[in-house]
């Protein structure tokens, strides 16, 4: 796996990497407070990994000219200086007008202009701004016939209250994801590898974990650990978009399945010097909101050769929930069916009922609200039949969700998942229920003939929403009542879709 996954494993093991700020007997008398005027409260930014970008910063001081500021990002009792010396005017204006924005913190933080050189007891007089630093990585092959072609990608995307960080189907899906405090004072590693498809999962396995027409199939990434110098290595498209507003986020990423024409597993680059269509690509939107807290997954798999195609699939799923430290082997798991939590070992199986189902997700025996562990749940919208526990350990525990599917020749057969986290079970219960009516989407109702109250609470129960209302003469239904609705009932629509209606005059 690529090392960038080694943010989370930092987190945990170093708590965030803070660099301290050393107390130095401060020569910046006059500047006893000042304020962050630029960015704006709160700020979104991403560092680009690929091409080091900065971003400018500026504020007011009680200092003036022969006075510095340094530029320092709070989290908790930690602190990352991101520009030192920073050279106060006359009239104790202050600017910076390219803070890098390298190795930024792994947290949000409060962007301050404290004395240089200082760390001071009381931050309050130094006004800060919310500032929350995501990251973007490229990969793409080094060298040989391939040299230059984009086969996986990193990306993170921090919220005010949590984020996560992300990698192409068949390197780590959902990767990591993180709760944040209000005081940005603890971050907790929840989920670490999710949605994914890889080529050689861990554990007892004797297949890909994804199969198109009982043949092993690869994702890009998964193709490339193969043999990045093989004939008809397939090509990753990627990109994404942040909300300055609210930092969500929206990836889209395309991704060819292909085979080696040797199926002999595990291939090696012997045995697959060359691979080809398997006549399905999978297109990927990934979407963050919800303050950071939920993560929305939807995979859909195209026919590109006109064919029909059979999926056989097990889902890459892996969880930590912990800080900077825990045990994941004591995860514990409610699967759809079940009433009680159990946590579980490599080899076990759990088989589930049919249709959609959530599995919830926390530390046996860490009581509700404790900010060191969090919890979680996974939604996803259409049956599975079993949850294989591959292995589980302290640093990380894992399940592939088994899953299988039709592509109609020249369609698509979508699969979705939403990842759900909070410190408490009520955060997450009313996540988890969020997603869960966004899958099932809007059914439009029977409300004709129905006072118009009653038409609209009917509405929205169906997850639907009130749209246009007009008024027409009749002879047949009485003032109030609704004569027709547009679209009509039993019409299934995307969540909170608009349904149209028409209200009798009399």
């Amino acid at each position: 796996m690529n090392g960038t996954r080694g943010r989370a494993a930092t987190i945990v093991a170093g708590a965030c990497l803070a660099v301290v700020l050393i107390v130095v007997p401060s020569a910046q008398a006059a500047v006893t407070a000042s304020h962050i005027t630029s960015p704006k409260d709160p700020t979104y930014l991403i560092y680009q990994d690929n091409s080091p970008n900065t971003f400018p910063v500026a504020g007011t001081s009680t200092g003036t000219s022969g006075d510095h500021v340094d530029l320092a990002c709070y989290y908790g009792t930690s602190s990352y200086t991101l520009a030192h010396n920073v050279a106060v005017n006359a009239n104790g204006s202050f600017s910076a007008p390219a803070v890098s924005l390298a190795n930024p913190p792994f947290s949000p933080c409060w962007l301050r202009a404290i004395p240089s050189g200082t760390a001071p007891a009381k931050l309050k007089p130094f006004a800060g701004v919310r500032v929350l630093i995501g990251d973007n990585r490229l990969y793409t092959v080094d060298t040989g016939p391939n040299a230059g072609a984009l086969y996986d990608y990193y990306s993170f995307f921090q919220q005010l209250g949590g984020g996560f960080d992300y990698y192409s189907l068949g390197s780590c899906g959902v990767c990591d994801g993180y709760l944040s405090e209000p005081s940005f004072a603890q971050q907790t590693v929840t989920f670490w590898s999710n949605a994914a498809l890889y080529a050689r999962p861990t554990g007892a396995a004797n297949r890909s974990e994804v199969q198109v027409d009982g043949a092993n199939a690869y994702p890009t990434l998964a193709a490339e650990q193969i043999n990045s110098k093989a004939t008809g290595l397939p090509k990753l498209k990627y990109s994404y978009s942040q909300n300055k507003k609210t930092g969500n986020v929206v990836i889209h990423e395309t991704d060819p399945l292909v085979k080696c024409t040797d199926p002999t597993y595990p291939p090696t680059t012997v045995s697959c010097a060359t691979f080809v269509p398997t006549g399905v690509t999978v297109v990927t939107t990934m979407t963050q909101d919800q303050s950071g807290r939920l993560a929305w997954v939807s995979d859909v798999f195209k026919s590109t050769d006109g064919k029909s195609h059979a999926l056989d699939l097990q889902w890459d799923n892996s969880q930590r929930f912990y800080g900077s430290s825990g045990n994941a082997s004591l995860d514990a798991y409610e699967f759809p069916g079940h009433h009680s939590y159990s946590t579980h070992v490599a080899g076990d199986s759990v088989s589930l009922p049919s249709g959609p189902g959530t599995i919830f997700v926390r530390v046996q025996g860490v009581p509700d609200g404790n900010v060191l562990t969090g919890r979680g749940a996974i939604v996803y919208d259409r049956t599975a039949t079993k949850a294989r526990f591959r292995y589980a350990t302290s640093d990380s525990e894992s399940f592939t969700l088994d899953q299988t599917g039709k592509v109609p020749a020249g369609g698509s057969t979508t699969f979705r998942f939403a990842y759900a986290q909070g410190y408490t079970q009520a955060s997450v219960n009313s996540l988890a229920h969020l997603a869960s009516g966004v899958f099932k989407g809007c059914t439009v109702p029977k409300v004709t003939g129905k006072p118009l109250a009653t038409a609209k609470k009917a509405i929205r129960r169906a997850n639907c929403t009130v749209g246009k209302i007009t008024h027409a003469s009749s002879t047949t239904v009485a003032a109030g009542d609704v004569i027709t609705s547009k679209p009509k009932a039993k019409t299934h629509l995307d969540y909170h879709a608009k349904v149209s209606l028409v209200v009798s005059n009399g």
